[in-house]
Parts: C-alpha cells; sequence; structure tokens
C-alpha cells in the first residue's frame, strides 16, 4: 500500500470512528479521495465493518458497525 493510500485510509477510518457517515462526494472533499469504495475495499480487507448505507441526498454511504 503506498503511503498517499494508507494516509487516505487512516483519515477515513479516523472519520468514521467519530460516528459519522461518509459519502464519495465528501470523502472527495474532505480526503482528496478519488475512488472512496475502493478505500473502503481496503479497509474491510484489513479487518474494518463497515456497513454501506444510503444518505438523504441519495449517495451511497459509509458508517461503521
Amino acid at each position: 500500500m503506498t503511503n498517499r493510500r494508507y494516509n487516505q485510509n487512516t483519515r477515513i477510518l479516523n472519520f468514521l470512528n467519530s460516528g459519522r457517515t461518509l459519502s464519495a462526494p465528501q470523502a472527495a472533499r474532505l480526503f482528496s479521495v478519488g475512488s472512496l469504495s475502493k478505500r473502503i475495499s481496503e479497509l474491510r480487507q484489513d479487518g474494518v465493518a463497515i456497513e454501506t448505507t444510503t444518505n438523504r441526498s441519495g449517495y451511497t454511504a459509509y458508517r461503521l458497525t
């Protein structure tokens, strides 16, 4: 895993640990993530339990379970 990807995954996980949900537009704006689904997949492969939901705007969003 490259350093940039590691940093993005760390920032995403810290955000989710705060109890909030995260959508792709938010991730792009906050963390410069081009593919949130890929980062989420990597976190899941590392054993992080992440639930997929839909937010009020109709975007796919992720939260810890």
